[in-house]
């Protein structure tokens, strides 16, 4: 019966041990910029609630993960948002720099309008417009 228990005892000990949490480490920098760090990004782990923002270097750090598949999402103002899946291991921690690409923005022709007191407003012709 003893060398049942110890038996029991010392499997259940290396499946917990097995199970050690891991971590995410990484480096959120600007691809436009020649690897400025982006400072105050917010970085996400879509399958928890844990989120954090990068510091002033552009690091960020998660630490106690259960070992798995992650989703990480990366966003700041003004750059387009990243999502990448990321693998956690027992007992590792998991390191990466991430780059950022400024967002694009199209703007398309606007009209310009005209109106007085008397009539309605109506697109101003654009040819015969002289500075």
């Amino acid at each position: 019966m003893k060398y049942v228990v110890l038996g029991l005892a010392l499997c259940l000990g290396i499946a917990v041990q097995s199970q050690e949490p891991g971590g995410l480490s990484g480096t959120v920098i600007d691809a436009e910029m020649h690897g400025e760090p982006l400072l105050m990004a917010h970085v996400a782990l879509s399958e928890t609630e844990a989120s954090t923002l990068t510091n002033f270097h552009g690091n960020f750090e998660f630490t106690n993960l259960q070992p798995g598949e992650y989703t990480l999402h990366i966003s700041f103002l003004g750059y387009e948002d990243l999502e990448m899946p990321i693998t956690v291991k027992s007992g590792e921690r998991l390191e990466i720099v991430q780059a950022l690409a400024a967002k694009t923005l199209a703007l398309d022709a606007a009209p310009i309008m005209t109106s007085n007191a008397d009539t309605e407003a109506q697109p101003y012709p654009s040819s015969s417009f002289k500075p």
